[in-house]
Formats: C-alpha cells, sequence, structure tokens
C-alpha cells in the first residue's frame, strides 16, 4: 500500500494538511504538558492551556472533510467516505461498549479523547478491509 494511493490533486492536498495537522498536534501536546508541569496554571488560561492539543484532532477533522469536498473522482470519494464511515462504526461501537464495562466498573476510565486514536484505528481497519477486498 502506497500513502498516497489515490493519486488525485486532492489527496494529495490532504496528505499535505494532515501531515501539517500532525505536526500541530503533537507540538500542542508537548507544549501543554510543559506548561502544565512548569507553571501552576488556573482559571482561563488553564482552559486555554488545556484546548491546545484539541487542535490537532479538530484540524484532522477540517481536513478530512476539505478532502471529501475537494476530491472530483466520484469512484475514489465514494471509496474514501465508505472508510470514514466504517470508522466512525468502529468507534462507535467501541466506545460504547467500553463505556457499559467502565459504568459498572469492570474497566478502568478512559479519557474521552482517545476516541479519535479509536477513530484512526478503525480508518486503519477499513483500508486493510477494502485493500483485501480490491
Amino acid at each position: 500500500m502506497e500513502v498516497n494511493a489515490a493519486g488525485t490533486k486532492a489527496s494529495s492536498r490532504y496528505m499535505k494538511r494532515m501531515m501539517f495537522v500532525t505536526i500541530v498536534y503533537i507540538g500542542g501536546v508537548f507544549l501543554a504538558g510543559l506548561l502544565f508541569d512548569c507553571y501552576a496554571l488556573t482559571g482561563v488560561v488553564a482552559v486555554a492551556v488545556a484546548l491546545v492539543p484539541a487542535a490537532g484532532p479538530l484540524g484532522f477533522i477540517w481536513a478530512i472533510g476539505r478532502y471529501l469536498l475537494e476530491e472530483e473522482d466520484e469512484y475514489v470519494r465514494m471509496r474514501e467516505t465508505q472508510k470514514f464511515l466504517m470508522a466512525t462504526g468502529f468507534m462507535m461501537v467501541v466506545i460504547t461498549v467500553y463505556g457499559f464495562l467502565e459504568q459498572y466498573d469492570l474497566v478502568p476510565h478512559v479519557p474521552a479523547y482517545y476516541a479519535i486514536v479509536i477513530w484512526c484505528l478503525g480508518l486503519g481497519v477499513a483500508a486493510l478491509f477494502q485493500w483485501r477486498r480490491g
């Protein structure tokens, strides 16, 4: 599997956006962690700094939306939409099942922001599924 399997202009722009957003996300996580470790942040400043890492996942969602709008090849757009829907279903199943297990103290608490991680795992599973099917 190659990185830009679709080979379209829209997919190239999507990959560039995702690389940029990934760098922003990693930088935001480290920056927020550093600021919380080094300073006693409170109030509005603490909330603002805590939200900095959220820029990454929000950027991921924006980049995906832009990609679907810009993709001119209907078949490629349909395949990508299928992957995004499969990933969303995967995430919803995992977090719902885990939520009920957590409700009855059968598993430890996991922060809600892991939903995007589960969604990305689902995207990988969906890509493998599509690759296998051809």
